[in-house]
């Protein structure tokens, strides 16, 4: 299980398309670790993890007509992890009023150091897959 939350802004210094983005991202991670030595058994280990990260990016929004646009977005994030990168691209539709939905794909990567056995690994996690988001504009 984990959980994520995010607290950013976008600052767009031209009419182009492209914002600049900058914020901080939480994440944490119940684990389960198992470990096959070449000698002797599977050994599991269990843990949580916290991460708060500083992020940087940019995004690219093109808005085919007052309904639809496309999203391309992309960040990379250092702090208490060793590392995050976040790829995203989606379609969405804007309805009358501030609500819209958004259909895309998410690609993910969190690296993180992790004592295993008295030793310290670089675990590298990615998370990816599509999402339908519900969005609310003001």
């Amino acid at each position: 299980m984990s959980a994520s939350s995010t607290l950013g802004g976008f600052f767009s210094p031209t009419d182009t398309g492209i914002d600049y983005i900058v914020g901080f991202r939480r994440i944490g991670l119940e684990k389960t670790l198992l470990v096959t030595p070449t000698i002797g058994p599977t050994q599991r280990f269990d843990g949580d993890s916290d991460f708060t990260d500083f992020f940087v990016g940019a995004r690219y929004l093109h808005r085919f007509n007052e309904n639809w646009d496309l999203t391309l977005r992309v960040d990379f994030g250092f702090g208490d992890s060793e590392g995050t990168t976040n790829l995203l691209g989606s379609v969405g539709y804007r309805f009358p009023g501030p609500f819209a939905l958004q259909l895309g794909y998410r690609n993910f990567d969190l690296k993180f150091k992790e004592n295993v056995n008295g030793a310290t690994e670089i675990i590298d996690l990615e998370l990816s897959g599509p999402y339908l988001g519900f969005v609310f504009r003001f």
